[in-house]
Protein backbone atom coordinates (compact mmCIF):
# COMPACT_ATOMS: atom_id res chain seq x y z
CA UNK A 1 0.00 0.00 0.00
CA UNK A 2 1.11 3.28 -0.98
CA UNK A 3 1.81 6.12 1.82
CA UNK A 4 -1.01 8.61 2.31
CA UNK A 5 0.71 11.80 0.75
CA UNK A 6 -0.09 15.40 2.10
CA UNK A 7 0.65 18.92 1.71
CA UNK A 8 1.45 21.40 4.40
CA UNK A 9 1.30 24.95 3.66
CA UNK A 10 2.99 26.62 6.30
CA UNK A 11 5.27 23.67 6.93
CA UNK A 12 8.66 25.72 8.03
CA UNK A 13 6.32 27.65 10.67
CA UNK A 14 6.44 26.67 14.46
CA UNK A 15 3.22 24.19 14.22
CA UNK A 16 3.48 23.25 10.69
CA UNK A 17 6.91 21.93 10.89
CA UNK A 18 5.88 20.14 13.91
CA UNK A 19 2.67 18.14 12.08
CA UNK A 20 5.09 17.69 8.94
CA UNK A 21 6.95 15.82 11.57
CA UNK A 22 4.42 13.92 13.05
CA UNK A 23 3.38 13.30 10.10
CA UNK A 24 6.58 11.41 8.50
CA UNK A 25 5.96 9.75 11.79
CA UNK A 26 3.11 8.22 10.85
CA UNK A 27 4.04 6.95 7.41
CA UNK A 28 3.20 10.03 5.12
CA UNK A 29 4.64 11.09 2.27
CA UNK A 30 4.89 14.71 3.05
CA UNK A 31 5.06 17.64 0.50
CA UNK A 32 5.54 21.13 2.35
CA UNK A 33 4.58 24.25 0.68
CA UNK A 34 5.86 27.74 2.11
CA UNK A 35 7.93 31.30 1.35
CA UNK A 36 9.30 31.12 4.45
CA UNK A 37 8.67 34.97 5.00
CA UNK A 38 7.19 33.53 8.67
CA UNK A 39 8.57 30.07 8.83
CA UNK A 40 12.43 29.31 9.21
CA UNK A 41 13.86 26.31 7.16
CA UNK A 42 15.91 25.52 10.13
CA UNK A 43 12.83 23.99 11.73
CA UNK A 44 12.66 21.48 9.23
CA UNK A 45 16.74 20.80 9.76
CA UNK A 46 17.54 16.75 9.81
CA UNK A 47 14.58 16.23 7.71
CA UNK A 48 15.18 17.73 4.42
CA UNK A 49 15.43 14.32 2.36
CA UNK A 50 12.50 13.12 3.58
CA UNK A 51 9.75 15.73 2.70
CA UNK A 52 9.70 17.66 -0.73
CA UNK A 53 9.82 21.29 -0.07
CA UNK A 54 8.73 23.53 -2.30
CA UNK A 55 9.10 27.37 -1.96
CA UNK A 56 6.46 29.31 -3.13
CA UNK A 57 3.59 31.55 -1.79
CA UNK A 58 -0.06 30.21 -1.12
CA UNK A 59 -1.40 33.33 -3.02
CA UNK A 60 0.35 32.14 -5.95
CA UNK A 61 -1.98 30.31 -7.99
CA UNK A 62 0.27 28.58 -10.30
CA UNK A 63 2.43 27.77 -7.17
CA UNK A 64 -0.77 25.91 -5.14
CA UNK A 65 -1.91 23.88 -7.65
CA UNK A 66 1.31 22.71 -8.10
CA UNK A 67 1.46 21.77 -4.65
CA UNK A 68 -1.93 20.05 -4.53
CA UNK A 69 -1.21 17.96 -7.30
CA UNK A 70 -1.47 14.54 -6.15
CA UNK A 71 -1.68 14.40 -2.74
CA UNK A 72 -4.45 12.95 -0.66
CA UNK A 73 -5.17 15.74 2.17
CA UNK A 74 -3.74 19.43 2.21
CA UNK A 75 -3.20 20.67 5.67
CA UNK A 76 -3.73 24.60 5.52
CA UNK A 77 -0.92 26.69 8.04
CA UNK A 78 0.26 29.42 5.92
CA UNK A 79 -1.14 32.56 7.56
CA UNK A 80 0.13 36.20 7.71
CA UNK A 81 0.71 36.61 11.46
CA UNK A 82 2.40 38.63 14.00
CA UNK A 83 2.51 42.68 15.42
CA UNK A 84 5.60 43.72 12.76
CA UNK A 85 3.32 42.38 9.82
CA UNK A 86 -0.10 43.51 10.93
CA UNK A 87 1.73 46.86 10.99
CA UNK A 88 2.67 46.47 7.58
CA UNK A 89 -0.78 45.39 6.38
CA UNK A 90 -2.52 48.46 8.76
CA UNK A 91 -3.80 46.37 11.49
CA UNK A 92 -5.54 43.45 13.14
CA UNK A 93 -8.94 43.63 10.82
CA UNK A 94 -6.79 43.69 7.23
CA UNK A 95 -4.53 40.85 8.80
CA UNK A 96 -7.27 38.66 9.49
CA UNK A 97 -9.15 39.28 5.82
CA UNK A 98 -6.23 38.14 4.43
CA UNK A 99 -5.61 34.99 6.72
CA UNK A 100 -9.07 33.99 5.39
CA UNK A 101 -8.47 35.07 1.64
CA UNK A 102 -5.29 31.96 2.07
CA UNK A 103 -8.22 29.89 3.57
CA UNK A 104 -10.30 30.31 0.82
CA UNK A 105 -8.02 30.28 -1.74
CA UNK A 106 -6.63 26.95 -0.07
CA UNK A 107 -10.16 24.98 -0.44
CA UNK A 108 -10.68 26.09 -3.47
CA UNK A 109 -7.71 24.63 -4.83
CA UNK A 110 -8.41 21.49 -2.50
CA UNK A 111 -11.83 21.53 -4.06
CA UNK A 112 -10.77 21.56 -7.64
CA UNK A 113 -8.82 18.29 -6.93
CA UNK A 114 -10.59 16.60 -4.59
CA UNK A 115 -8.55 16.53 -1.87
CA UNK A 116 -9.23 15.99 1.89
CA UNK A 117 -9.05 19.89 3.11
CA UNK A 118 -7.91 20.52 6.93
CA UNK A 119 -7.79 24.32 7.78
CA UNK A 120 -6.03 24.55 11.18
CA UNK A 121 -6.43 28.40 11.73
CA UNK A 122 -8.14 29.67 14.79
Amino acid sequence: MSPRRVLVTGGSGFIGSALVKRLLRDGCAVRVLDDNSRGAPRRLAGIEKDIEFIAGDIRDPAAAANAVRGVHEVHHLAYVNGPIVTELYGGWQWTRRIGLFLAWHAFIIASWTRVRMWNHEG
